[in-house]
């Protein structure tokens, strides 16, 4: 889970963060016109969303990762 955090926080100071919030909106409106199929579809994109940042980050800031 540090690790996980330690993302998390390199993407929020890059500048990334705007994926975040724009996903929650996103679950949020499938969860108000509750559409189960939209909103698991919507917080598994959320969930593994991470896996791309984390390649996008490395490209940005490759002294903050050991390979």
């Amino acid at each position: 889970m540090l690790q996980f955090d330690r993302l998390r926080i390199i993407s929020a100071t890059s500048g990334m963060s705007q994926y975040t919030i724009q996903d929650h909106e996103d679950i949020l409106y499938a969860l108000r016109r509750r559409d189960a199929e939209m909103a698991e579809m919507l917080m598994t994109r959320h969930l593994t969303r991470h896996n791309l940042e984390k390649d996008e980050l490395h490209q940005i800031h490759p002294e903050y990762f050991v390979d």
